[in-house]
This record gives C-alpha cells, structure tokens and sequence, in this order.
C-alpha cells in the first residue's frame, strides 16, 4: 500500500522473468525498503520501473542488477506529472546494463533525488549513468559516495525540459564523492543542459576524479 515500509531480514531476494533471469517490477505507490541489519545488508536481485506518481526510497540495501537487469530505476510512465521523491541511502548499486536511472518519455516532475553513502560499481552503461531526458528534478544531492568500475557515457546528463517547467531552476549538489575511471572518451563527468530564464546551478565540492577518459562538461 501506499507509504508502506518493507524491512528486509539478511539474505538475497530476488525477482525473475519466465527465463529465471533477474527482471523489472512496478512501483506504483510511495513505498520505502530498507535492511533489518545495517551490518549485514538484504540483497535485492531486480530492477524497478517507478509509475504513477509514485516514491521510493531504498536504505542499506544491495540492489543488484546481477548483468541482466538495465537500469536501477527506470521513469518510463507516459503520463506527465509530479513523481514522488527518489532516496538511496547506505546503498551497495551494482550489475546494471545499461545505468543506474532513466528518465525519457515525457515531463515528470520530481521534488528531490538524493544519493548519500553509496557505492555504485561493476555498471556496465552502455549510455549515461544518470540521465533525464524529457523530466527534471528540483533538487539532486549527490553526497559521500564511491563510483568505480562503470562504463559509461555521461555521469550526470540532464537535457533541456525547460519549456515544460515554467520558472524551475534545478539545483545540484555533487560533494565529498570518489569518482574513479568514470566516464568514456571526448564524454561528460557533467553533460547538463537544463536552460529557460535561470537555468540551473551546480556546487562540485570535495571531490576526487581520477582516472577518467572523459572531459569535466562541455556546457557552458
């Protein structure tokens, strides 16, 4: 049901397709998910499209895409609209396809999206790890996390939905993280383009970038 909070004992739980292969649920309703045990962290072998309107928040979980599964959380409703907030704290994020969030069809609206204490690894995108195409978010807060061995275009891309959000100017924070090896080559660690009258802001504070193919932004 709505709001509902589901707490995890240790162990994997997994969902899977006809074939036996790790597969995509619906999230239809605000709902939180979270580990008993922070020291001993519920696996969660799937991928989730998030759909009407709905929030979800995952704490102290390992979300695994286990190579099958293409994205983490995938926007993929058709109808515009406000989306609940996006929270993964504590997370282990690991064995997508193809990123971590995809956003494309249509303008979605989301308050915040916030990824604290995480490790995102062994992802590997075939397109941008973060990426909002035609919805934005208000707010992105980024904070005291580790990316490793991920290939993939952009690190954060974020396009130009301006004209469907009238005086919207984003906000995003990218602070105190380790970025290593991320991105591709003449590609983005920022590929943000987010226009109208205010456009949007970025704070990029303590962070360390190392090893990366890629180009800091090309977007002025």
């Amino acid at each position: 049901e709505d709001g509902a909070a589901l707490a995890l004992m240790p162990g994997t739980y997994a969902i899977l397709n006809d074939e036996g292969k790790v597969a995509t649920t619906a999230i239809s309703n605000s709902i939180s998910i979270k580990s008993v045990r922070a020291y001993d962290r519920a696996i969660i072998k799937a991928g989730f499209v998030v759909t009407n309107g709905a929030g979800l928040t995952l704490t102290q979980i390992v979300l695994d895409g286990d190579k099958t599964a293409a994205f983490a959380v995938e926007y993929s409703t058709a109808e515009a609209g406000a989306m609940g907030d996006l929270t993964f704290e504590g997370c282990d994020l690991t064995g997508f396809t193809k990123g971590l969030i995809y956003q494309y069809k249509t303008a979605i609206k989301m308050e915040t999206m916030t990824i604290n204490n995480c490790v995102l690894r062994d992802i590997s995108a075939g397109q941008d790890l973060i990426d909002f195409r035609k919805g934005a978010y208000a707010n992105f807060f980024f904070t005291n996390s580790t990316v490793y061995n991920v290939n993939c275009r952009d690190f954060i891309r974020f396009d130009d939905s301006a004209s469907s959000f009238e005086g919207l100017t984003p906000f995003i924070k990218i602070d105190h993280c380790t970025l290593n090896g991320l991105g591709s080559t003449n590609k983005r660690i920022l590929y943000t383009r987010f226009g109208g009258n205010a456009g949007h802001s970025i704070i990029f504070s303590h962070n360390i970038v190392s090893n990366s193919p890629g180009i800091f932004s090309t977007q002025s």
